[in-house]
């Protein structure tokens, strides 16, 4: 069977019968794969940590007859060791970590999202509040998917607004807003747009993130993505 080599990151391994490891690996190719590892279980201890979530590999695979691919080599491109250093930056990239799993089908090809992945991963230890990242990615997430289309004024009637009500990925007034909706003020709505259209992390390094307005974007983006 003929090889195939690429780069990408480990999400979650999950062992198999008595020795195997199978990897769920985010990919720029192939989007989200998964490997078998063959022995994995019972190799050294720098093995193990190979196929540790969050690293990031180079892996030669084989295709067969089932969307699992068997695995034949890893290689270690980078470890993410500062993340592990702290619980609040290891919390926050397996909230990354879920975001990918829970947006993304099995080989759909997302190669920007990956690339967005992989920076923010790079990035996370550097900033003050771990959550500004988490919060970014998942707007950006939806702005990838095509879930959000949040603008400072009433996505009907385009009016100016001092609060904000956010359903069905968009802004509304108390005129046109549905039924149910999340409430923003204006300086929320500011840190909101600020997060997901940022284009530096300069803009998210410094900034630390209210937990009203933290739990507001984790809400918006499980909410939006129901409609997957």
């Amino acid at each position: 069977m003929q090889p195939y080599r690429t780069e990408g990151i480990i999400l979650h391994a999950l062992p198999f019968q008595d020795y195997d490891l199978i990897l769920t690996l985010f990919t720029a190719e192939e989007g989200v794969i998964k490997l078998i590892v063959k022995r994995a279980l019972s190799s050294s201890k720098s093995k193990a940590t190979l196929t540790a979530p969050l690293t990031h590999v180079e892996c030669l695979y084989t295709r067969g007859r089932s969307d699992l691919f068997k695995c034949q080599e890893l290689s270690l491109i980078n470890a993410h060791l500062r993340i592990r250093e702290k619980l609040s930056t290891l919390e926050a990239a397996c909230e990354l970590i879920q975001a990918v799993l829970t947006s993304q089908p099995t080989h759909a090809p997302a190669p920007e999202l990956y690339l967005l992945f992989k920076s923010y991963l790079e990035k996370l230890p550097s900033g003050v509040d771990p959550r500004a990242f988490t919060s970014s990615f998942y707007l950006k997430t939806l702005r990838h998917e095509g879930l959000m289309e949040v603008e400072p004024s009433c996505s009907v009637c385009a009016s100016a607004l001092t609060v904000h009500s956010l359903a069905l990925g968009e802004n509304f007034c108390p005129l046109h807003r549905p039924s149910q909706y999340l409430t923003f003020s204006e300086e929320e709505m500011a840190f909101f747009l600020q997060l997901a259209h940022c284009r530096s992390f300069s803009q998210l390094t410094t900034v630390s993130l209210p937990e009203a307005l933290y739990e507001k974007v984790r809400h918006f983006f499980r909410e939006r993505l129901e409609a997957l």
